[in-house]
């Protein structure tokens, strides 16, 4: 079977395209930032998968659950998807969404893992040092790992740059294993 990033990204840039169109790229983030929240959802999950349930049904469910919050240009998507019984692929259709997004807006979204949190102060000085170095804005999500034990590891799409100690440990112990 088809790999489940290859199943999402014709979805992916139709919706991208037409929320583009719209010029509504915030508001199809957030529903699809509400669809993905939902579908990983085990109830939820179960009524998308059932074999009981006809293709519409599952999608008026979808809808109903999430009900106005939920912008009515969205409603066609979850139509298509149930009908193809490709509804979880809502949360990687949401991915590559974003990724689009964030190419057409030139942002770069970034995470950002620390040992422990951060300041403001602490996390606009990176931010200062990662648009230098990407030449684009920065969407920084900080996630604290204390099994880091210091510094950092910069995650984005295309690369990662480890500046841990975790990491330096671990390259060390490698260069003496050889």
């Amino acid at each position: 079977m088809a790999e489940i990033s290859t199943l999402a990204r014709p979805y992916a840039r139709a919706v991208f395209h037409s929320a583009d169109e719209q010029q509504a790229l915030p508001q199809w983030s957030e529903g699809l930032s509400l669809l993905t929240a939902l579908v990983a959802q085990d109830r939820v999950l179960e009524l998308i998968n059932s074999p009981d349930l006809r293709p519409s049904d599952k999608a008026q469910a979808l809808l109903a659950v999430a009900g106005e919050q939920l912008t009515s240009s969205l409603h066609p998507l979850i139509e298509v998807l149930a009908e193809a019984e490709r509804l979880t692929l809502l949360p990687e259709i949401r991915q590559q969404f974003e990724s689009l997004r964030a190419e057409r807006e030139n942002r770069v979204p970034v995470q950002l893992e620390t040992a422990m949190a951060l300041n403001d102060e602490q996390i606009k000085l990176l931010s200062t040092k990662l648009e230098k170095r990407f030449a684009k804005a920065v969407d920084i999500k900080v996630v604290v790992k204390p099994e880091l034990i210091g510094g950092v590891i910069i995650r984005t799409e295309q690369e990662v740059i480890d500046g841990s100690v975790q990491g330096r440990l671990r390259n060390l112990s490698q260069t003496f294993s050889v």
